[in-house]
C-alpha cells in the first residue's frame, strides 16, 4: 500500500514538473518570439498585458526580480537606504528607469544592490545610454530578450560578466532607434 503511496506520489510531482516546464518554456517563448511583447517596433512597446508581464517577472526573478515602487520605497526607508524622495529623484534623473502596470509603477530590482539598495554603476552605464530612446516597458524587454550582438545572450546575462559588450551593444540599440 505505501508503495503504491509513493508512487502516485511521485507520479503527482513528476506532473507538476512538467506543469512548470512547459510554463517556463512558454513564458521563454513570449519572450523571445520576434514581434512579441512590443519589440518589433524599438521604443513604441504600447501597454503590456498580463502574459507580458508574468513573462517579464519570470524572465527578472533570478537577478532580484520587480519590485512595486510603493513597496521598494519602503524597502529603502527600513534599510535607510533611502526613500520615496530619493526612488523618485533616481527615476526622474534617469539613473535607474521604470514601467507602469496596473496602476502601479514598477522597478527592476537589477538595478539596485541585493546587499545595500545602492544603485549599481554598471546597469547605471548601460541605463544611461538606452533611457532617452526607449520607454520603461521596452527596456526591460531589452535586458531579457536574446541580443545579436551578445551572440544570442541577454544583455542582463552578461551585465556583471562583460559589461564593455552590453554597453556597446546598448549603443548599437541607441543608433538603431535614432538612426
Amino acid at each position: 500500500m505505501n508503495t503504491l503511496r509513493a508512487s502516485a506520489t511521485a507520479k503527482s510531482r513528476h506532473s507538476a514538473n512538467v506543469d512548470n516546464s512547459a510554463r517556463s518554456g512558454l513564458l521563454h517563448a513570449q519572450l523571445t518570439a520576434p514581434g512579441r511583447l512590443g519589440l518589433s517596433q524599438p521604443g513604441l512597446a504600447g501597454s503590456p498585458n498580463d502574459s507580458d508581464f508574468v513573462a517579464l517577472q519570470c524572465a527578472l526573478r533570478a537577478s532580484g526580480g520587480l519590485a512595486r515602487g510603493q513597496d521598494l520605497a519602503h524597502s529603502l526607508q527600513d534599510r535607510q537606504a533611502g526613500d520615496f524622495t530619493s526612488l523618485a529623484r533616481w527615476i526622474v534623473t534617469r539613473r535607474i528607469f521604470s514601467f507602469a502596470w496596473h496602476d502601479s509603477f514598477w522597478v527592476p530590482m537589477f538595478q539596485l544592490d541585493p546587499v545595500d539598495a545602492s544603485l549599481r554603476p554598471g546597469a547605471q552605464s548601460v541605463v544611461a545610454e538606452l533611457v532617452g530612446v526607449l520607454d520603461g516597458w521596452s527596456l526591460a524587454l531589452w535586458f531579457v530578450r536574446p541580443n545579436s550582438s551578445l551572440a544570442e545572450r541577454t544583455p542582463l546575462a552578461l551585465l556583471d560578466h562583460d559589461l564593455p559588450a552590453v554597453f556597446q551593444a546598448a549603443r548599437m540599440e541607441r543608433f538603431v532607434v535614432t538612426g
